[in-house]
């Protein structure tokens, strides 16, 4: 659309032209042409603006109001112009036109000054420096010789018509150099194509103007030349533009464009080249050995230095390709994220744009490299990347920040606009991927942060994201979060508690508690189970199931289910010594410590060390440990070789099954909580009975828990239950209280 758009005004100039050389001889059709055409199309810029702020929000208002003032004394200019032509009278410059005329230029300029202030970038000005500098430098130069000078030598001018007369010359090379470095701060603008044919139209209205005074020192201005061709194909690509804010921003991938923007263009050389020969001309038209030399010399040097910048920016290009990209999928990488980030964020605030960062990991990616080997794995990942891009567009930029973690930036969608492209990624990356006759499917865990309304910065940006990325992993994988504040409370937490873990034990913050069990007939104590409580100094007590899977997903469990161990054995160890208490007592334990290499060994070193017998504790399993039975299984024989008894809780949930009491060594089965309490249901008694019958017929010890009344307590007798621990019985004490409760009551023997 910007090349028709662009063709189709240059075309119209040329046949405009074409028309005055045809009527060159004809005054009338001239003016007439000069005078109404500008008049026409201004008044069409003006409704655009009207129309654009009533059907469009509009952030730039200072813009467009200054734009919308100067079409006012442009239509007031072109208007006189016009008057003077339906009376008959010559169209010619008069104080009433010429005032107005020149009331554009100040709104002109102050509407191009704010555009500058709005895409205000450091990189880009020195990106394009050498560009800028040699423009504005030309400009100026042959502004003051051609226009400039002639003034000066004019000797019979007062001083306040050179004042007035030089005000009109200068704002028209404000106005150039204002619209050039326009041109280039817009380069990678979302509106780019919208601001070209607005510095296209600026700068041909002060090239106009500068041809219109260099006519009128020459005294040779006439309405309808092509000064005025110039001035309509001006307003034309102002009136172009204003139509464009109306429609969706689009890209602008003209090729020639690329002659001009490219950051090693030569152009720059061209124009100093150009400007050289037409200074040598006027300044010294002579040819001769040493003018010819001059410029040899000139060139060579231009082309060496061409070579040069060629070469480093090759080395450039080599380097940042290095730093930036991920070798793996060519993709921006970590390092390009945080660079660009700030300067994005920077941007959006100063432009009023919105801004979401997306982060996606995918899911089960370690399974499918470790199992199929690193060649799939790379294949996986650049398949996903390859979708991902195709997913993007000119309001998204895709990074992969290494391994399986992928992050893309989605610019001005609204938060429901971006959960369906969310929603469309995560649809992507779950289709299969086929490489040698083999499928790989994966899935993806994406966290959702919005700049500006979720966190400030670039760093906290990203943390966010992050945060809620961990959050759609959480809760099951393949799923996605938007971040929110109460995430970021439970997660303060999480991290808070995660980082006092460390060093809980130290402070003696850890303590163990023991619930009693019993022989439910002659009530009898038989045993206790060890259970973990933390007392926090500033956040009290902090409950085991908030604190345990933090412990496991962090490997403090190692440290802490050791610490416990040993405070259980010591204990265990004077109880049969000084009170001759020889119950047994069962200990948690993680899947987590059983993939220590050495737990097999820290157990053995502690029952020695306090000199222990082993058939006296009983490690307890969770169901987690049932995910990994293949590794599970040689440990507990080991620990079973040790004297160990081993006990599997909450029976009936979760991954326990009647597979596991056939593969695992097992020496007791305990009956989920849920199912005691509701007893009464007929369903949960005949759930609790035929646990009691399987473990009565593979010789398993079987224990009810959570007993906390007396009918609960006859009805599992009722059903054959022989034993079982409660609220009913003793809440989990200190151990303290231990002693007390031991000797108030019968022990087995």
């Amino acid at each position: 659309m910007v090349r028709r758009l662009m063709v189709l005004n240059m075309m119209s100039v040329i046949i405009l032209q074409f028309i005055f050389f045809i009527y060159h001889d004809q005054l009338v059709v001239r003016q007439f042409i000069g005078s109404f055409i500008p008049l026409g199309l201004s008044l069409l810029v003006i409704i655009q603006i009207i129309q654009l702020v009533k059907t469009k929000r509009v952030d730039d208002w200072p813009f467009w109001r200054a734009l919308f003032i100067s079409m006012l004394f442009y239509i007031g200019s072109y208007l006189v112009w016009a008057i003077d032509f339906t009376q008959g009278e010559v169209v010619a410059s008069t104080p009433v036109s010429f005032g107005l005329w020149v009331m554009v230029y100040p709104f002109l300029f102050y509407a191009l000054i704010y555009k500058i202030v709005q895409f205000r970038n450091k990189t880009h000005v020195y990106q394009y420096l050498f560009h800028i500098s040699t423009l504005i430098v030309i400009i100026l130069a042959l502004s003051f010789h051609y226009v400039f000078e002639p003034y000066v030598v004019v000797s019979n001018m007062t001083v306040i018509r050179f004042l007035v007369l030089m005000f009109e010359p200068l704002l028209s090379v404000l106005l150039m150099i204002a619209a050039i470095v326009l041109y280039f701060l817009s380069i990678e603008s979302d509106e780019r194509r919208i601001h070209l044919f607005f510095v296209i139209g600026f700068l041909t209205q002060a090239l106009a103007e500068m041809f219109y005074v260099f006519q009128t020192i020459e005294d040779s201005y006439v309405v309808g030349q092509f000064t005025d061709v110039l001035w309509i194909y001006a307003i034309l690509n102002i009136l172009t533009a204003t139509y464009l804010s109306r429609k969706r921003p689009a890209k602008v991938s003209w090729r020639p464009l690329r002659l001009v923007d490219h950051e090693e263009s030569v152009l720059p050389y061209i124009w100093i080249i150009a400007f050289i020969v037409l200074a040598h001309n006027v300044v010294s038209p002579t040819v001769n050995a040493l003018s010819v030399t001059v410029g040899v010399l000139i060139t060579i040097l231009i082309v060496y230095q061409l070579i040069v910048i060629r070469r480093s920016a090759e080395l450039l290009n080599s380097y940042e390709k290095g730093i930036y990209l991920t070798p793996l999928t060519g993709l921006r990488n970590r390092t390009s994220l945080m660079y660009d980030l700030p300067h994005i964020l920077k941007r959006i605030v100063r432009l009023h744009q919105t801004l979401a960062l997306v982060v996606i990991n995918l899911d089960r990616f370690k399974n499918i490299n470790d199992g199929l080997g690193r060649e799939y794995g790379d294949v996986l990942l650049k398949e996903i990347a390859n979708r991902l891009a195709l997913t993007t567009d000119r309001y998204t930029v895709l990074y992969h920040l290494g391994g399986d973690e992928f992050v893309i930036l989605v610019y001005n969608k609204s938060k429901k606009d971006v959960s369906i492209f969310v929603e469309q990624v995560t649809e992507t990356i779950s289709e299969p991927v086929k490489h040698n006759n083999k499928q790989m499917n994966v899935t993806a865990s994406i966290g959702v942060s919005l700049a500006l309304e979720d966190a400030q910065g670039a760093e906290n940006l990203f943390q966010t994201a992050e945060q809620a990325m961990h959050q759609a992993k959480s809760n099951g994988n393949n799923q996605y979060f938007f971040f929110d504040r109460d995430l970021k409370h439970q997660l303060d937490r999480c991290l808070l508690i995660e980082n006092e873990l460390k060093f809980a034990a130290n402070r003696r913050e850890i303590s163990v508690y023991y619930q009693p069990k019993f022989m439910l007939e002659s009530e009898v104590l038989v045993g206790f189970e060890a259970l973990f409580r933390w007392h926090h100094e500033t956040l009290g007590f902090i409950s085991p199931a908030e604190a345990i899977p933090i412990a496991e997903e962090t490997g403090h469990i190692n440290l802490l289910g050791y610490y416990i161990l040993d405070e259980v054995m010591e204990e265990v160890a004077r109880w049969q010594r000084d009170y001759q208490f020889f119950g047994v007592v069962s200990v948690n334990v993680s899947a987590v410590q059983l993939r220590q290499m050495d737990f097999c060994q820290q157990v053995k070193f502690l029952l020695e060390k306090h000199n222990l017998d082993g058939t006296y504790i009983e490690l307890e399993l969770t169901e987690s440990v049932m995910m990994e039975l293949t590794d599970v299984l040689p440990k507990l024989e080991q620990l079973k070789s040790l004297g160990l008894k081993i006990s599997l809780d909450d029976f009936g949930t979760g991954y326990s099954s009647l597979f596991i009491l056939k593969e695992l060594p097992i020496d007791t089965i305990k009956i989920d909580q849920s199912f005691v309490r509701t007893i009464d249901d007929a369903r949960s008694a005949n759930i609790i009975k035929t646990i009691l019958a399987i473990g009565s017929n593979l010789g398993l010890q079987v224990i009810a828990e959570g007993i906390e009344d007396t009918d609960s307590l006859n009805t599992l007798k009722g059903l054959g239950c022989l034993f079982g621990q409660g609220y009913y019985y003793a809440r989990p004490m200190p151990l303290e209280e231990v002693v007390h409760y031991i000797k108030a009551h019968d022990t087995a023997e």
